[in-house]
């Protein structure tokens, strides 16, 4: 490639400055006068250049030829002293970035190869206190002068970014080290070493330590350390990361192949974090990369090493394949390595390379976690030896069954350890450490919190799942146990020994057809009635519920009809009618239900009970209905839960109650689309007598989407101890009343209505919040009674004249009457103006004296005068706050973001009452306000100025005054536009005080008189009006001098007697003439003259001059007299 097609070519890429310099050959010269891509450059001259500039620079290259180019110093690169530097090596015409997600396939065309370099050199060196960046270079093959230099990259002070590059590696992707560290970090300023993007990824291989961190905040992400670039084992021959200092972060790095650890935390290192890193494997993390000495080492030491966070749930490390333990915290040394948190990674296949006697005395392998370095460190009661991390003690886990129906295993065992709160996480294994104690390599999401104090001792059971993996194929469960507070804060131990896992079953009854037997035994001849008696009648295993099953023959659907009423369920039971062969699970997203239910029972008999003792009992995938005189189904059992199911879609249903649940903490639906049920009432759809959760269910909906024909009085219905929390979102509700509730606290959110969504009778603290509700009759939210203390907000209410209605509530003075919300009084809106994409709303609350509350307002689109709301476009703005006096009164002013495109015509707003942190109680929506349309502003241009040629103000000229209808003068923008009959007339520095519009006029040397042309807008609407400006002719400046006299040699300051002055601002002066005077002389800015060391004797003229802006002179004479015999009668 031609040198200048080359060029340009690279400013078809890059947008050049004057401070960036262009390397365009691959030789070692020193000097040059400039890089500019024409006089040819080395990297060496460039960087000798930048660090003359003093400049922000950046290095590209631009050599001419196809391949890579090696660089090869015959001593070392200067360092780069420049504050901020930039080498680019990717700039090179060929280099490609890396797209790969787990290797590196990055074309790297630039590499600097230290093999000729005396030894000790490192390759590029950085010593400045601004932020150097290299991008796109192979940095390699620079050797030690005993173990002093021989870096890849060494970083003495200053910040650095690392991106793209590869340090250790040649060009092609083999090995080629640097006999010194590959990245070496010390002194102060940010370190980047890689970043999440793909093309940042550095390969870093084949040196001593890959990265060693002692200085600044580095951050290390997203590199292969010890890998090659096709993610195969090329090593550091010591560790992949050292680190040495507080407040480093390591993530999602792939660290392998390493003579020593993957990650060395030295003695003294704090606060660091190493995060979603693969430590000992290949980038897919299934292929062994081990490092030698193990994973991660914690070094204790003269001050130890505290608060290290090594994994996160979000973020876990994986551990594996490493020839020595996971993650070892060895003893030793004046203070131990304390208070690190080690529990959040996963670990496997870390086995023993190094047969180490005392370990394989003790039947001890490679462990996860090693604290002392010396095997399983066993558990002492109350737990106070001292150690590495305290020697903190590891949970015992007792009992590990597996439920071959959901997978979920169910634990029991203990903790034992001192008093504090400790967090227990569980690890799944396929297979076991020789140890037996872990190896750890799934992680369950289900940790556990306990608190010991008194004993210091806690059973505990749990139960934990393995999400997509089949636990089936686990064979243990470990746990580990991490301090939460207290001297060693978040110490994590050793994993647990293993406890295996037996897989245990439900009982399981299979019903096999449609007709209501009863002949005393479940057996391939099974009805409903029969399953649920023989399940009654058979001790659930292992804590399990049984599991009623469905396999009866033929397409279906299968109509079960029961001559009377069904046994009650009386122990957990599972009723499953999604195993019918045929069925499906709902899928739809919308509106619709899409399951396929062949079960289809009929209750018409009599009520379904789940007694009080079934607890945990679940019922899926039925189509239940029934003409019932009074309820299809009555739960009083807690935990219960009702998913899938579609109730009243039977033909002939007329119950006037579906379902009525009871018990503590029921699931009525669930987050997927699977669990939705769909209700269609005749008159309660779903009665509920305690506290509850109702989510993602459909009522009043047919199967195809469709609004049903019923009116139900309500679909779910709220009973129950006041004490009770009911929550009912993401459901959709159509026709009838959507939600009626007493007693029990509502919180009702993220539902769609299509009618009356809510009435509230009594109780108090509802929150009915973030719903869609479309009206068909009457007010959406009704409260009545002595329901109190409740807050209805950001509501998105369509077509509904009186969104809240309050039980007849009027405003009153002070708000001293009482009933519903304390019938709280609504504010009283004036104004609502608008200007540009902003609506500014003026009203007025008055209430209770001395209160709080918060406004919320409502921007609406087909709102009527008079009405109440109907905020179809929603709550805008942030919430008001304002606080009422001892009269009551409250006023305000609230600037809402309603652009106009929004199409709001109207505004509405609530008032709620605060009662407490958590607690508000909300009125009904005002009267809507019309907004007002906006108005352009006005301005009146002031008198006309008069200003002489090249001057600039000083001081603010008034321009005029300024009017807006809708906003206050200091919302207007003010600008100069083109237009007007001047020219060189400048305005700027605007300011509006109340209506008088100021500005500093400018005038050019040329400019003309006439007008020039002011803009005032409101973001919005202008008005523009010419500004006169006389210009008159330009002066020249004024200064003189007034005659003095000195004696030889001797020096004097000599004062202006007039000026500099100037009407275009300090005139500039210089000595224009000395006349017959050789002494020195000079003048100030300010018109002094210096007078140094005065000869000859005589009388002399000086001439200063002085300019203005615009180029007139003038020259002021001073006369100097030199004389002894003057000063010699006493004259000065």
């Amino acid at each position: 490639m031609q040198r200048g097609i080359g060029l340009a070519l690279l400013m078809t890429v890059t947008q050049l400055s004057a401070a960036d310099l262009i390397v365009t050959n691959s030789g070692d010269a020193g000097t040059a006068s400039a890089c500019d891509g024409v006089v040819a450059c080395s990297l060496r001259q460039a960087i000798n250049l930048s660090n003359s500039n003093g400049t922000s620079d950046r290095i590209f290259f631009n050599i001419p030829g196809g391949g890579v180019h090696t660089l090869n110093p015959a001593s070392a690169l200067p360092a780069i002293t420049q504050g901020n530097l930039n080498i680019e090596g990717n700039t090179q015409p060929g280099s490609v970035a890396n797209s790969a997600s787990g290797t590196s396939n990055a074309q790297l065309r630039i590499a600097i190869n230290g093999s000729s370099a005396p030894l000790g050199t490192s390759g590029i060196t950085v010593n400045t206190s601004g932020v150097v960046s290299l991008r796109g270079l192979s940095i390699h093959g620079f050797r030690q002068n005993g173990s002093n230099g021989g870096h890849g990259v060494n970083v003495l002070n200053g910040g650095l970014n690392l991106n793209g590059c590869w340090v250790g590696v040649q060009p092609g992707g083999a090995a080629s080290g640097n006999q010194g560290d590959g990245v070496r970090l010390a002194g102060s300023g940010g370190k980047t070493i890689g970043t999440g993007n793909l093309a940042n990824r550095n390969v870093i291989s084949g040196n001593r330590n890959g990265v060693f961190v002692s200085g600044g905040v580095a951050t290390v992400e997203n590199n292969l350390i010890g890998l090659l670039p096709n993610g195969n084992a090329g090593g550091n021959s010591a560790t992949g990361v050292m680190i040495s200092g507080d407040g480093h972060t390591l993530r999602n790095n792939t660290i392998g192949a390493n003579s020593g650890f993957g990650i060395d935390l030295a003695d003294n290192s704090d606060h660091n974090l190493i995060l979603g890193n693969r430590i000992g494997s290949a980038p897919s993390g299934t292929v062994a990369r081990g490092n030698l000495l193990g994973g991660v080492r914690i070094a204790g030491g003269e001050t130890g090493s505290f608060a290290n966070q090594v994994g996160t749930a979000a973020e876990p490390n994986l551990i594996a394949f490493n020839l020595d333990h996971g993650i070892s915290l060895p003893s030793g040394g004046i203070n131990p390595a304390e208070g690190n948190t080690l529990a959040f990674n996963r670990f496997f296949d870390n086995e023993l390379f190094i047969p180490d006697p005392q370990r394989a005395a003790s039947g001890a392998g490679a462990l996860a976690i090693d604290l002392g370095n010396n095997g399983v460190t066993a558990n002492d009661v109350g737990d106070g030896d001292n150690g590495p991390n305290a020697l903190q003690n590891f949970p015992v886990i007792s009992v590990a069954n597996r439920d071959t129906i959901s997978g979920q295993i169910s634990l029991s065992g203990s903790f034992n350890s001192s008093a504090g709160s400790y967090r227990l996480v569980f690890y799944g294994n396929r297979v076991n450490d020789p140890s037996g104690h872990g190896e750890g390599e799934f992680l369950a999401p289900e940790t556990l919190d306990l608190t010991l104090a008194s004993p210091l001792f806690q059973a505990f059971n749990h139960t934990i799942s393995f999400p997509g993996i089949d636990s089936s194929t686990l064979t243990s469960i470990s746990a580990s146990a991490t301090r939460l507070d207290g001297a060693n804060t978040r110490a994590t131990s050793e994993l647990s020994a293993n406890r295996a896992i037996v897989s245990v079953g439900p009982n399981v009854f299979t019903v096999t057809k449609t007709a209501d037997t009863n002949d005393g035994a479940c057996n391939a001849d099974c009805s409903l009635r029969e399953a649920i008696v023989a399940a009654n009648a058979t001790a659930n295993i292992g804590g399990l519920a049984d599991l009623i099953r469905f396999n009866i023959p033929g397409p279906g659907p299968h109509f079960l009809q029961p001559a009377s009423a069904l046994p009650g369920i009386a122990q957990p039971t599972f009723v499953d009618g999604y195993s019918q062969p045929g069925s499906s699970v709902n899928t739809a997203t919308d509106d619709s239900h899409n399951a396929q239910l062949p079960i289809a029972l009929n209750l018409s008999a009599g009520s379904w009970q789940i007694n009080a003792a079934a607890g945990g009992s679940t019922i899926r995938g039925l189509n239940l209905g029934g003409n019932n005189a009074q309820l299809l189904l009555l739960v009083n059992a807690p935990n219960f839960v009702f998913a899938g199911n579609w109730v009243g879609v039977l033909a002939g249903t007329a119950a006037p109650t579906l379902v009525n649940v009871g018990g503590a903490n029921p699931l009525i639906g669930g987050p997927l689309a699977a669990d939705r049920n769909l209700f269609l009432p005749v008159d309660f759809g779903l009665v509920l007598t305690g506290g509850a959760t109702v989510r993602n269910n459909l009522f009043g909906i047919l199967p195809n989407g469709t609004t049903a024909a019923t009116t139900a009085a309500s679909h779910v219905f709220c009973l129950g101890p006041s004490a009770a929390e009911i929550e009912v979102f993401h459901n959709s509700f159509r026709a009838g009343r959507g939600i009626e509730c007493g007693v029990p606290r509502l919180h009702a959110h993220a539902n769609r209505f299509l009618g009356t969504a809510v009435l509230l009778d009594v109780g108090s603290r509802h929150r009915v919040v973030g719903n869609h509700i479309t009206c068909t009759s009457g007010s959406p939210i009704t409260v009545s009674n002595n329901s109190v203390e409740s807050l209805f907000a950001d509501n998105l209410l369509i077509d509904c004249p009186h969104a809240i209605d309050i039980d007849a509530s009027f405003n009153d003075p002070l708000d001293v009457d009482v009933g519903p919300n304390g019938r709280q009084n609504h504010p009283l809106l004036a104004v609502a103006a608008r200007s540009g994409d902003n609506v500014q709303v003026t009203g007025s609350l008055n209430s209770n004296p001395n209160s709080s509350f918060k406004l919320r307002f409502c921007a609406i689109a087909q709102g009527l005068a008079g009405d109440r709301g109907p905020c179809d476009l929603g709550e805008v703005g942030a919430v008001v706050q304002v606080s009422t006096n001892a009269n009551g009164d409250a006023s305000f002013v609230a600037d809402l973001p309603i652009p106009v495109a929004l199409g709001a015509t109207r505004v509405s707003a609530t008032a709620s009452r605060i009662i407490d942190a958590n607690t508000e109680e909300t009125g009904e929506f005002s009267p809507n306000v019309l907004i007002s349309a906006n108005t352009p502003p006005t301005y009146i241009p002031n008198t006309p100025v008069s200003r002489a040629a090249g001057s600039s103000g000083p001081l603010p000229e008034v321009l005029g005054t300024v009017v807006d209808a809708e906003s206050p003068g200091s919302a207007l923008i003010v600008n100069q536009v083109p237009g007007g009959t001047a020219s060189g007339i400048t305005l700027d520095h605007f300011s509006i005080d109340g209506t008088v519009l100021s500005g500093v006029v400018g005038v050019a040397c040329n400019a003309t008189s006439g007008t020039t042309n002011v803009q005032v807008s409101d973001g919005e609407l202008t008005d523009t009006d010419g500004f006169l400006v006389t210009v008159t002719a330009n002066t020249p400046p004024t200064l003189s001098y007034e005659a003095v006299v000195v004696a030889p040699g001797a020096s004097r300051s000599v004062q202006p007697a007039s000026g500099p002055a100037d009407n275009g601002g300090t005139p500039t002066l210089s000595i224009h003439s000395v006349g017959s005077y050789t002494g020195n002389v000079s003048v100030a800015p300010t018109g002094v003259v210096s007078l140094i060391g005065a000869t000859p004797v005589g009388t002399h003229a000086i001439t200063v001059r002085a300019s203005d802006n615009c180029g007139a002179l003038r020259d002021a004479v001073l006369t100097v007299t030199v004389g002894e015999a003057l000063f010699a009668n006493g004259f000065e």
